[in-house]
């Protein structure tokens, strides 16, 4: 029987360990260059309320998230994945400023 190819979800990719390592270079260069210059490192969750991410916006393409826990109780609010940095970077700055 033939084995089928999965593959991975579009706009993910495998990184083999001599690409893996250049890019652990890359990140860790670039980390000590900024810390040099006084930036401090944060970080934000992977997944944000979806009212946070899309705001008013009705016509978002968001990934949604729902935890088990939730799930079954039913009182989940509505999470998303963040696409980028930009609206966790400004909630943060928010709430810690």
């Amino acid at each position: 029987m033939k084995r089928k190819l999965l593959g991975t979800p579009s706009g993910f990719r495998d990184l083999l360990p001599e690409d893996a390592n250049t890019k652990n270079w890359l990140v860790k260069t670039i980390s000590e260059v900024y810390k040099k210059w006084g930036f401090l490192p944060i970080e934000t969750p992977i997944v944000e309320f979806t009212e946070t991410l899309a705001g008013e916006v009705t016509d978002f393409n968001l990934f949604s998230v729902v935890p088990s826990k939730e799930r079954q109780t039913g009182s989940a609010k509505s999470l998303s994945l963040r696409f980028d940095h930009t609206v966790p970077l400004a909630r943060f700055v928010i709430e810690n400023t």
